[in-house]
């Protein structure tokens, strides 16, 4: 009886491997079965939305399994209208935002970018008709938005009301900042 010896990459095959359940933190669990997919019909919907939000659990959160529940936490949002991305690409590159030409544009969190742009976006769909296409796309933007920046949106308003007499100085901020800063006011 002849003894084969074993040779890695020998035969002229695939073997596929897809992503399975975690069973570690430190590593990929690989499986050779694939995963069920998303049915067309919802990978449709998925493709039309204007934008999309993308949430996962908040593992470093100070609360996080408490009682067995993890939170929530946003890591980034896709938009993929393209009438968004027109009119907000140069407002993003002017806070200094990295913007491939491509048809969607991802802002990761902690969403600095939305913060600075913020007003300026306001304007811009502000500026656009009512029951438009380009302003019901802006409008589902800055709901997004307003979801994202709420807490800070909240305490800087709380600041500025409760500090009409202080002056505020600026100048440690990098100027790129202050003008999408002072773009706000």
């Amino acid at each position: 009886m002849e003894r084969k010896e074993r040779i890695f990459g020998g035969d002229a095959l695939v073997q596929r491997f897809y992503e399975g359940p975690k069973k570690c933190d430190c590593c990929t669990n690989w499986i050779e079965r694939e995963p069920e997919e998303v049915p067309v019909i919802v990978k449709d919907r998925y493709d039309k939305a204007t934008n999309q939000v993308f949430k996962s659990k908040d593992h470093e959160s100070p609360t996080a399994r408490l009682a067995g529940l993890s939170p929530m936490q946003t890591r980034y949002i896709e938009v993929q209208s393209q009438i968004i991305a027109d009119a907000i690409r140069p407002i993003l590159i002017d806070v200094g935002m990295l913007i491939a030409k491509t048809e969607s544009i991802k802002i990761r969190s902690p969403f600095r970018e939305l913060y600075f742009a913020y007003s300026r976006i306001l304007e811009v769909q502000q500026g656009q008709n009512e029951g438009t296409e380009q302003r019901g796309h802006l409008d589902v933007l800055v709901k997004v938005m307003r979801e994202l920046l709420s807490d800070s949106l909240g305490e800087i308003a709380d600041l500025h009301a409760k500090s009409n007499h202080i002056q505020v100085s600026l100048d440690h901020l990098p100027k790129r900042y202050l003008r999408a800063f002072t773009a706000q006011g």
